[in-house]
């Protein structure tokens, strides 16, 4: 069914999220870079919240900053 389709879907991102790393392939771990893990983290919000609606963070706070990017880039995408 679509909603078995669906679970499994979240099951294998939740997995593959929490496999990487920066620090190598270290007990199946996958190497990546911020940028791929920011890629990631936006995809995540996307299908998780839909669209971003949340106020971009201020230029000081990098972090929430980049991550705000992140999601923005995916406004717009399917849910699934």
């Amino acid at each position: 069914t679509v909603e078995y389709k669906k679970n499994w879907m979240e099951a294998e991102f939740e997995a593959a999220a929490a496999r990487m790393t920066n620090k190598g392939e270290a007990n199946n771990q996958i190497e990546a870079s911020q940028d791929d893990r920011l890629r990631l983290y936006g995809l995540f919000k996307q299908i998780t919240e839909g669209d971003n609606t949340s106020p971009k963070p201020g230029m000081f706070n990098l972090k929430a900053k980049l991550k705000w990017e992140a999601y923005e880039v995916c406004k717009g995408m399917s849910k699934e």
